[in-house]
């Protein structure tokens, strides 16, 4: 007797799933005897509601009561937020597979603006003594010179770099970022750092003249004698104030020595005679054309059709392009406005990487140090055509308004000055 031809019309087995598997997984394993009917063998192999995964919705003939208030509205809510959810889901998926179509030079395609990309700049304006200058777009961020948009004021060497007026000092620093509170007094004293130092020296000053000014109270205290404390104190606060002073008068001197060594400018007492005034004027100027150093104050660009105002390699915004060493140890030259030095550098650059896909290795490493060395030659005989075009402007003079110094007449009492007079009518 052949077995019953069994054809199953669920609507499961329709898809690709694990209930698929596991019915015929069943329906093997189920041992199938002869004298079994149709009837009983279709109960057997019908599968049941364990076996059957997605199937037809089936009316329950069982009553269902109506949940209560509180349940339906948290339902609805879980409702509500499920659906929200799929539906941004379904956007994202959407959105992910959604095709683009960009086409070349549009800006979806642009690069983004790195320090590896090089990406076209907007015009720079660089100011320069009382003008600015404005350059042409670059190709290279990172070795542009940094931009002095709105600096419309006068170019001051003193609010820029300037150098440390102690004789070995060779450091350079800006007194515009020193902070409103670095010249005012300190504690525990009272007491100013001094003008034109750089902060480490400056700071070193101060850390001298406390401990200084420690010592004489120290000694004032011990060699007090019968003297009451207060008596202590108040002679103390003279001495202090006497020492600052000092402190102040010195300030002023080094502030004088600082406006000779940057600006070239000779302070002219106001009380001087037309008498004294020539041989006065001609010692200073003598002794500033010495001390001037005329490389902080603003000069004219070398190269040759260059119509750029005058610039500073100490001013604030153009320091560092100028101190800072690029590729192969280049730096830009001293001698060329900001504009020209960027333009003179990139091409060199691009010279020696031109030169590095032709060469040996040795051959092009000698060849780059030749190009240093050239490069510093050109420095320095450009530079000294701009000092005898800096130093025919002259040094200039300024009248300070200051009063002539009284002699300071001693009166001699006691019994010393009888005997010395005595002495001096018998000789």
């Amino acid at each position: 007797m052949s077995q019953p031809r069994i054809v199953i019309t669920e609507p499961f087995m329709q898809h690709a799933s694990p209930s698929a598997s596991t019915y015929t997984a069943s329906t093997a394993a189920l041992p199938i005897h002869k004298s079994t009917s149709h009837s009983k063998l279709y109960e057997r192999l019908r599968p049941n509601k364990h076996q059957i995964i997605m199937s037809e919705p089936t009316q329950s003939t069982t009553e269902v009561k109506p949940p209560s208030k509180r349940l339906s509205k948290r339902w609805s809510k879980q409702s509500a937020t499920s659906s929200t959810s799929k539906t941004s889901q379904n956007e994202t998926r959407k959105s992910k597979t959604k095709p683009t179509l960009t086409l070349w030079g549009s800006p979806s395609t642009r690069l983004p603006t790195t320090a590896d990309t090089p990406s076209v700049s907007t015009p720079r304006t660089i100011s320069t003594p009382g003008t600015s200058v404005t350059s042409s777009p670059t190709r290279s961020p990172s070795a542009a010179p940094p931009s002095t948009d709105g600096q419309n004021s006068p170019y001051d060497p003193l609010q820029n770099h300037i150098p440390c007026l102690l004789q070995d000092c060779k450091q350079t620093f800006c007194p515009s970022l020193l902070g409103p509170t670095f010249y005012n007094p300190q504690k525990p004293y009272g007491l100013r750092r001094l003008p034109g130092l750089c902060p480490d020296h400056a700071y070193a000053d101060l850390r001298v003249a406390n401990a200084e000014a420690k010592t004489e109270w120290e000694l004032r205290r011990q060699n007090a004698g019968r003297k009451a404390m207060n008596m202590i104190a108040g002679e103390f606060d003279m001495f202090l104030k006497a020492y600052e002073e000092a402190r102040g008068e010195e300030g002023v001197r080094l502030e004088r020595k600082m406006r000779v060594r940057v600006l070239g400018e000779v302070s002219i007492p106001s009380y001087l005679g037309t008498a004294d005034e020539k041989t006065v004027i001609e010692k200073a100027r003598k002794q500033a054309e010495e001390s001037w150093d005329w490389r902080y104050v603003a000069r004219p660009c070398t190269k040759k059709g260059c119509q750029s105002n005058w610039y500073s390699i100490f001013d604030i915004h153009l320091y560092d392009f100028y101190q800072s060493e690029k590729r192969f140890r280049l730096r830009p030259l001293a001698t060329l406005c900001p504009t020209c030095a960027k333009r003179d550098l990139d091409m060199i650059l691009r010279t020696i990487d031109a030169k590095y896909e032709v060469l040996d290795d040795e051959v092009w490493h000698a060849w780059v140090s030749h190009i240093r060395k050239n490069r510093d030659v050109e420095l320095a005989y450009w530079e000294k055509a701009q000092e005898r075009v800096v130093r025919g402007r002259g040094i200039k003079f300024r009248i300070v308004e200051e009063k002539k110094k009284k002699e300071e007449v001693i009166d001699l009492e006691g019994k010393g000055v009888e005997t010395v007079r005595e002495l001096c009518v018998v000789m």
